[in-house]
């Protein structure tokens, strides 16, 4: 949790939801004094007219919000976590999970859902303009107006690209701070946008695969097996076995359901299991043993990759 952290009842909830325009139904029962989930929201009116607002929190009561408001231009990036997205005729809700993101053009006439599980962690941002107009850059404004006007589809899915994830997390952990701060701010911000509106433009893909509740099963197994052993040499062919699937079912119903490759997922894992184990005093040699690399030079660009930092800064404190 940041070191600034919050409780957010239900009535601090309600104050968010008519500030952003949505409603709330809750998964299970609260009460008006029942903490929904804990940490920082921070909300941002950045010079470009666009908004922006941060999460950093625990849920401890899932919950489904609903859009409320005029049409808009939004952009929602996970870090960390899940959020399932739906619009009304969308055969399947679209999963939103870490590193990736979703662009949509919404309101009036379709309403986007939004669910998120309890006993989660969620890092991220949402990204969104109502009125593109206010915009200072005319070029920008136009472009706005046409992803808004655009017919098919209004939600697409984009993978968050590496250098952008990185400088995201700077943003919630605070590197930067006061004017700079600012200045760094509404720079990530019109990054992710470009990157919404691109995916926004792209034509529309192919219709993801169906997945079956017993190929979701063998689906969490596969990530069941990569999450207990990280450090293990996986190959494609067990764990397709393992999930009773071929290799290309595999591969096409995971990147499907989690919205990563199978392997990116793996190197996800390990990357953010080395960054704890650094966290808690071992040296990079032993970190990067416990997540499968046999040479620490090799762990180390993978780290530096990930983090935009070498493994030796996340080292906090040594062991005895």
């Amino acid at each position: 949790m940041p070191s600034s952290s919050q409780r957010y009842t239900t009535a601090q909830l309600d104050a968010m939801r008519q500030r952003h325009g949505f409603s709330v139904r809750f998964l299970s029962a609260v009460s008006e004094n029942d903490c929904i989930f804990e940490g920082q929201v921070q909300e941002h009116q950045l010079p470009s007219g666009l908004q922006l607002v941060s999460s950093d929190i625990r849920i401890d009561h899932g919950y489904e919000s609903t859009s409320e408001h005029p049409r808009r231009f939004t952009a929602v990036v996970l870090l960390d976590g899940q959020a399932e997205l739906q619009l009304p005729g969308a055969r399947r809700a679209l999963s939103v999970t870490r590193h990736a993101a979703a662009a949509f053009s919404c309101g009036d006439t379709e309403i986007l859902k939004a669910t998120h599980a309890a006993g989660q962690t969620v890092r991220g941002f949402n990204l969104s303009i109502e009125a593109p107009e206010a915009c200072a850059d005319a070029e920008l404004a136009e472009l706005l107006h046409q992803a808004m006007r655009q017919p098919g589809p209004p939600l697409h899915a984009w993978s968050l690209p590496e250098h952008l994830a990185v400088s995201l997390r700077q943003l919630l952990d605070g590197v930067w701070s006061g004017s700079l701060a600012r200045l760094h701010r509404e720079g990530i911000a019109l990054q992710v946008l470009a990157c919404a509106l691109q995916a926004h433009a792209q034509p529309r893909p192919a219709p993801l695969p169906r997945i079956h509740p017993r190929d979701r099963r063998g689906l969490e197994r596969v990530r069941e097996c990569m999450d207990a052993a990280p450090g293990q040499a996986h190959s494609l062919d067990d764990l397709a076995r393992l999930a009773c699937m071929s290799p290309t079912t595999l591969r096409e119903k995971f990147q499907a359901a989690y919205g990563q490759t199978v392997f990116g997922w793996l190197r996800e894992r390990r990357m953010q299991l080395a960054r704890e184990r650094l966290a808690q005093g071992w040296s990079v040699q032993e970190a990067a043993d416990c997540v499968g690399f046999q040479h620490a030079s090799n762990f180390a660009t993978a780290f530096r990759q990930r983090f935009g930092h070498a493994p030796s800064q996340g080292s906090l404190r040594r062991k005895p």
